[in-house]
C-alpha cells in the first residue's frame, strides 16, 4: 500500500447548441488539480501485477470560470472539480538475467 500526491492540469471543453438558435457554443475550462491518492498492488503468477488506486481531485484555484473559446469571454458558468475516481492498473515485473 502506498500514498502519492500529484498535480494534474485539466483541460475541459464543451460544445453545445441551443434548440432555438443554430450556432454552436464552444466553452472551455482549465484547472490545476491536486491529486492525493491511495494505491494497493498485488503481485500475481508469472510476475503480473494488479493494482487499484483511489484518487481525490481538488481544484487548487477554487471555482473556475468557463470561457467562450472564440473570444475568451466568461460564459457566466463556474465550476470546481472535487471528485473521487478509481484507477485499475495491470502490469508486470521484468527480470533480466545477470551475466
Amino acid at each position: 500500500m502506498e500514498t502519492t500526491l500529484g498535480f494534474t492540469f485539466s483541460n475541459n471543453q464543451i460544445i453545445s447548441q441551443d434548440k432555438q438558435s443554430t450556432p454552436f457554443q464552444n466553452v472551455i475550462n482549465n484547472q490545476l488539480l491536486l491529486n492525493p491518492s491511495l494505491s494497493i498492488y498485488q503481485k500475481g503468477a508469472n510476475n503480473l501485477c494488479f493494482g487499484l488506486r483511489l484518487i481525490y481531485s481538488v481544484g487548487t484555484g477554487g471555482e473556475s470560470a468557463w470561457k467562450y473559446q472564440s473570444g475568451e469571454l466568461e460564459s457566466g458558468f463556474k465550476s470546481n472539480v472535487n471528485a473521487f475516481s478509481i484507477q485499475l492498473s495491470i502490469g508486470g515485473i521484468v527480470e533480466f538475467a545477470k551475466k
